[in-house]
């Protein structure tokens, strides 16, 4: 702003950079000169709290991410915990010999069922969709009552 100060007893000229001159009393111009100074410092005060609170927003993204872990990891700890619980609580153990024997007379009665199927309707049929009792695909032996309603028509058929 100025380009040259000069004092002349009481009075203070300042020659500006387009070539005009001030003048005033040199109380004021040490006031400005204080004025002047404050208003730097107060610029690199500004300059310094911006770049403080720039790392502080740094450190609370990174406070913030590792809270976010922390928590991420909590419940994978949870998660694991009752994992744990499970296995141990519906760890498999030996059957007794009562357990043993029912599931033989099942195995056994799933044998003779299916014996009895292939005799009665023909090979048992690779299926691995759901079966359907009115599929044409797998012949099932349906109860007597089943059969005759199937064949028997419908309402809707009637007049």
């Amino acid at each position: 702003m100025a380009a040259s100060t000069s004092s002349a007893g009481e009075a203070v000229t300042m020659r500006l950079a387009n070539g005009k001159t001030i003048s005033w009393p040199a109380t004021v111009a040490g006031k400005i000169e204080e004025g002047l100074y404050k208003v730097g410092l107060l610029e690199r005060a500004a300059e310094a709290t911006d770049r403080d609170l720039n790392l502080l927003e740094k450190q609370v993204e990174a406070m913030t991410a590792d809270v976010g872990f922390e928590l991420q990891l909590n419940d994978y700890c949870y998660d694991l915990e009752h994992m744990r619980k499970a296995r141990q609580e519906f760890r498999f153990r030996s059957l007794s010999e009562v357990e043993e024997r029912s599931l033989g007379q099942i195995r056994d009665l799933a044998s003779s069922a299916i014996e009895d199927y292939k005799t009665r309707v023909g090979p048992v049929p690779a299926y691995d969709n759901p079966i359907s009792l009115f599929s044409d695909t797998i012949p099932l032996e349906l109860p007597e009552s089943l059969a005759m309603a199937i064949a028997l028509p419908s309402a809707s058929h009637h007049k």
